[in-house]
């Protein structure tokens, strides 16, 4: 393991960094430099990496998971065809990423385009003060050069940006998917590749702490990133006027 500070850890292609605060963030974010750039992601726990599906089925066995993979797509395409005829497109990933935005279990991966939107679902939920072990919520950086390096490889992973049907939500929140085509945790993808480039660093894990959320937040709001925006949720603009009554 190579450490340079008790803030940073480096490891198998992997950058781990410890924010002293929630203003650290933004120039951290600037830092980051690659030719291809970044996507982001942000989640309040430091959970695998793993799509809806893969995190429903959890089978170890490629064969076996790929079979269960073609299957739930197959119903999808039986239910949506008999139901919505004639509005599924031909390729599989798009296919799924119409699934993914109405909740289905799919191998798909959502992140972001923006830093900022993903620090917004990093912190979207306050401090559980039942909870002793919120102590960070975690921004996550993928360097897109990923896609490029690990072309060809079974354990490639794959970049969905563009849709071939309107979807605002998507739109709102600088949407992309990842696919990782043998359901892996991206981090470990990455940890294996890494082997054969141990110098590259594709992968940043920020860990920023939760004691800073409302001040987050607030930050965010004034860059028209809140919860309206993203989700595109009327209930805030009734909620809203409703309060003035």
């Amino acid at each position: 393991m190579d450490e340079n500070s008790d803030d940073i850890i480096l490891k198998d292609g992997v950058r781990i960094e410890t924010l002293p605060s929630w203003q650290e963030f933004h120039q951290k974010a600037l830092s980051l430099k690659s030719r291809r750039g970044y996507v982001w992601r942000g989640q309040e726990k430091d959970w695998p990496l793993l799509s809806s599906f893969d995190r429903e089925v959890q089978i170890k066995d490629q064969g076996v998971r790929d079979r269960r993979l073609q299957e739930h797509l197959d119903n999808f395409k039986k239910a949506m065809n008999k139901s919505y005829p004639n509005v599924l497109r031909q390729e599989d990933d798009h296919i799924w990423a119409l699934g993914q935005h109405y909740g289905l279990k799919t191998p798909l991966l959502d992140w972001t385009l923006s830093p900022y939107i993903a620090a917004y679902f990093a912190f979207i939920n306050g401090i559980d003060q039942n909870d002793r072990n919120d102590c960070y919520r975690y921004v996550y950086a993928l360097n897109r050069s990923l896609e490029r390096l690990m072309r060809g490889s079974d354990r490639s992973v794959s970049f969905i940006d563009q849709l071939p049907y309107p979807n605002p939500r998507f739109t709102a929140q600088k949407g992309i998917f990842t696919r990782a085509l043998q359901g892996k945790d991206i981090q470990e993808s990455i940890e294996i590749f890494s082997r054969m480039r141990p110098s590259q660093v594709l992968f940043v894990k920020f860990k920023i702490p939760t004691k800073d959320w409302e001040e987050c937040l607030h930050n965010l709001h004034l860059m028209n990133i809140d919860h309206m925006s993203l989700l595109l949720d009327l209930r805030d603009v009734a909620d809203c006027c409703n309060s003035k009554l």
